[in-house]
């Protein structure tokens, strides 16, 4: 079984990366959307624009869904 990717706040509240640190990530992407993936001193990495595409596309499917099932969607 596939080991799960930690998320930025479980590495956060396992103490793994800093506060400092995550600011650093998201100003690098802010000055450069293009920027390469942000390795952090732990040694584990961030595509924060993949980051964002993952969950922009989750959080449509799960609108689809409500929508496709009958539920209604609170939309994006």
């Amino acid at each position: 079984m596939a080991k799960e990717i930690p998320s930025v706040g479980d590495l956060r509240r396992n103490s793994e990366v800093t506060d400092d640190q995550i600011v650093a990530v998201l100003d690098a992407y802010r000055k450069d959307e293009n920027a390469k993936p942000f390795a952090f001193k732990s040694g584990h990495w961030i595509d924060v624009a993949k980051a964002i595409l993952i969950r922009l596309c989750t959080e449509f499917a799960e609108v689809a869904l409500h929508d496709a099932v009958g539920l209604g969607g609170e939309g994006l």
